[in-house]
């Protein structure tokens, strides 16, 4: 049976980054930005309605569209549809990659055990 392929639970936060980045915005700006990159994290690319968005952020409409303004630049509109960071998406890319390399290397270790205990 094949088996499902795990999304990682995590993703890196760099704190210098971070604080770098954010210090500008107020702590209700640095929490929705926040609340909107785990949940592109966890579902892939944010909905383009802003009812959605507003939801996902935990604010009002009115409140989330004053924000909007201030992080829309760090969520860019998508070539098929949505909103998405570009960091957080070569930071899930970054770790497919090492998962595909660790597991090759999984299957290499166990080919070779096993060609040494038939053989031996």
């Amino acid at each position: 049976m094949a088996q499902k392929e795990q999304k990682p639970p995590a993703f890196q936060l760099y704190a210098r980054d971070w604080l770098v980045s954010t210090a500008a915005l107020s702590s209700a700006e640095q929490g929705v930005y926040m609340r909107l990159l785990c949940h592109e994290w966890v579902e892939g690319p944010l909905p383009s309605d802003e009812h959605i968005l507003a939801r996902l952020a935990g604010e009002s409409l009115h409140q989330f569209r004053g924000i909007w303004r201030r992080i829309e630049r760090h969520f860019p509109a998508l070539p098929g549809g949505g909103f998405g960071n570009p960091r957080l998406e070569a930071e899930r890319q970054r770790l497919a990659a090492l998962r595909q390399e660790r597991a090759a290397s999984g299957r290499k270790g166990a080919r070779s055990r096993w060609e040494r205990t038939a053989n031996g």
